[in-house]
């Protein structure tokens, strides 16, 4: 999906209605709006509680013209807002502005951070997105702490440690 002209064409659905809306986006759409990652994605996961009904008409018209899914634009990481550290939304990037449409991804960290956290669980994209990001040692103590906060078990700081020691041999850290 070319997110840059999914996203003008939703823009020029909400110009319609007259409202502006900003939507907040992290994963593989927030690093291939940030110019981090080339690789394409096939949607982009809002953070919102609930998308409004004009986003929701809007993106389905968008679907339709461009046969994509109906579901690029989603809300089903929506649980991270409640992991993310408090005012995360202070440190959003825009990465996306038309007349109608602002789109702002996480911070760096804050994507370092969910990435590690997601990494856990089932390793593919999100190394490899890690990987391209190249956080420094720093970066990635923050988000060894992060992530080992997420944990319920005992034994989770042992999957967090082995992420986090493989990045570092990827990323040639010692």
């Amino acid at each position: 999906m070319d997110i840059q002209k999914a996203l003008q064409a939703l823009n020029m659905e909400l110009a319609r209605s007259g409202r502006s809306f900003v939507l907040y986006v992290c994963g593989g759409a927030a690093l291939r709006l940030l110019g981090i990652i080339s690789r394409d994605t096939s949607d982009i996961d809002v953070i919102a509680d609930v998308l409004d009904p004009l986003v929701v008409e809007a993106k389905n018209k968008v679907a339709q013209k461009l046969r994509i899914s109906e579901d690029w634009i989603n809300n089903k990481v929506n649980p991270i807002a409640e992991r993310l550290p408090a005012h995360w939304m202070d440190h959003c990037v825009e990465v996306f502005k038309a007349s109608n449409l602002t789109v702002y991804s996480l911070s760096r960290q804050d994507l370092i951070s969910s990435k590690v956290h997601a990494a856990v669980d089932r390793h593919s994209e999100d190394l490899n997105d890690l990987i391209d990001m190249k956080p420094t040692p720093e970066e990635l103590a923050t988000a060894r702490a992060y992530t080992i906060e997420q944990g319920e078990s005992e034994t989770y700081p042992v999957f967090v440690d082995g992420i986090i020691r493989l990045l570092k041999k990827e990323l040639g850290y010692k």
